[in-house]
């Protein structure tokens, strides 16, 4: 765990489509230091640059953090519910290039 975050050092980057999530997980991990303040960024895909800006501290899926090689996940993941899916038309025939995000999805469910 970086020493900043440890000690509570860190501006915590939530997303304004989950606003209390950060309340949430905060609730789960009592042991967690709390943030010195809380920040809302539009959508959490947008999360990665101001993390890297040091003392922001995002709370992320683990979609968008698990192949980020310049971040690390200090406190791991934590299962909240929420699943993704890759939707189109029935009749739609699947690219190549799309076959390949499927397989991608499909590897990052838990065995």
């Amino acid at each position: 765990m970086r020493p900043r975050f440890a000690v509570g050092d860190y501006v915590a980057l939530g997303s304004r489509i989950r606003p209390h999530a950060w309340a949430a997980w905060l609730d789960q991990r009592r042991d967690a230091p709390r943030p010195r303040t809380l920040a809302l960024i539009d959508h959490h895909f947008l999360m990665v640059e101001p993390a890297l800006g040091r003392p922001g501290v995002a709370l992320s899926p683990k979609a968008i953090a698990l192949n980020e090689t310049r971040l690390e996940a200090s406190c791991g993941f934590d299962a909240d519910g929420t699943d993704y899916a890759l939707i189109c038309p029935i009749s739609a025939a699947i690219a190549q290039d799309l076959c390949s995000l499927i397989d991608w999805i499909i590897a990052l469910e838990p065995s």
